[in-house]
């Protein structure tokens, strides 16, 4: 059968060479070009720069997507797991710490670091733009949901159905 189109004509892979599969995935290799083993801001393209991912304190620890850039908690690290999937921990919360999706996307939380799916994440490479841009997926939730921030509510991120949503291109910046 036919699948429906998940790339929204965005290409996939490092080398920019690769078309998103039914099952998700990029038909070339596209997780060698995801940096990792340094702390990076991570933005998208719909609130730019001066917008990127964070997470509160205590008790709750719910990510959010800061107005004032600079903390601790907006520097990620990420972390490249033998399976393909990726560990997201921030600089304020530590590496015992990580970030996890509830089982419906709708909340993203630092959780004690565990091997659940909820705290895997796939990070695939987009490639139709001038900047690298990256698509974030959870694996509990799935590969039909991208992490996005919503027009309505940009300062909430969430696991939304993937479409060409400027909320859903990341970038990966190395923090200074």
């Amino acid at each position: 059968g036919v699948c429906p189109a998940l790339d929204f004509n965005v290409l996939c892979g490092c080398a920019v060479d690769g078309k998103i599969q039914c099952d998700g995935t990029c038909s070339t290799e596209d997780t060698t070009c995801v940096p990792t083993g340094q702390f990076y801001v991570l933005t998208n393209l719909l609130l730019g720069d001066g917008r990127p991912l964070d997470t509160y304190g205590p008790p709750g620890m719910e990510a959010f997507m800061a107005t004032q850039p600079g903390t601790s908690g907006q520097h990620w690290s990420i972390t490249a797991s033998p399976d393909g999937t990726f560990r997201l921990a921030n600089m304020a919360a530590g590496p015992t710490l990580s970030l996890e999706s509830s089982p419906d996307g709708k909340k993203l939380f630092m959780a004690t670091s565990n091997d659940s799916p909820a705290q895997k994440w796939q990070i695939r490479s987009l490639g139709n733009v001038s900047v690298r841009r990256f698509r974030i997926l959870n694996v509990l939730v799935g590969t039909t949901r991208s992490l996005d921030t919503p027009t309505a509510v940009p300062n909430s991120p969430l696991l939304n159905m993937n479409g060409d949503f400027s909320g859903e291109f990341w970038k990966l910046t190395k923090a200074p």
